[in-house]
């Protein structure tokens, strides 16, 4: 985001299911525990090229293959069954973490239902 020329909107889950899938909205809301949460919004300017965007932010989902992922993934698990146990050790998803963001104003909604589609 820049800093420059950043402003806020309110947002409403039912808005946010319309730009985002339902899992993201949900993530974010979940997150933000509200109905309605304030948002950074891009408008653009000279500093940034009239993108709203300066520099890069990362959204990550990482796996961390502790002894029991191991052991599911030996026994040829579904990826169901490993992605629950590693919801259970603590694992953030890629939604979330984006959700994460938007809600600390580092990036736009807009712009994580871009990413979020690639």
């Amino acid at each position: 985001m820049c800093d420059s020329c950043k402003t806020t909107a309110e947002l409403t889950k039912e808005e946010a299911t319309a730009i985002l899938n339902t899992e993201t909205a949900t993530a974010i809301f979940a997150t933000a525990k509200a109905d309605k949460i304030t948002i950074a919004k891009a408008n653009g300017c000279e500093k940034c090229t009239n993108t709203g965007y300066r520099g890069r932010v990362g959204i990550y989902e990482v796996l961390e293959n502790s002894p029991t992922i191991q052991e599911l993934i030996a026994r040829r698990a579904t990826s169901e069954e490993i992605e629950d146990q590693a919801r259970k050790e603590g694992m953030t998803t890629v939604a979330e973490d984006g959700a994460k963001k938007v809600i600390a104003g580092l990036t736009t909604i807009e712009e994580l239902a871009r990413v979020m589609q690639e």
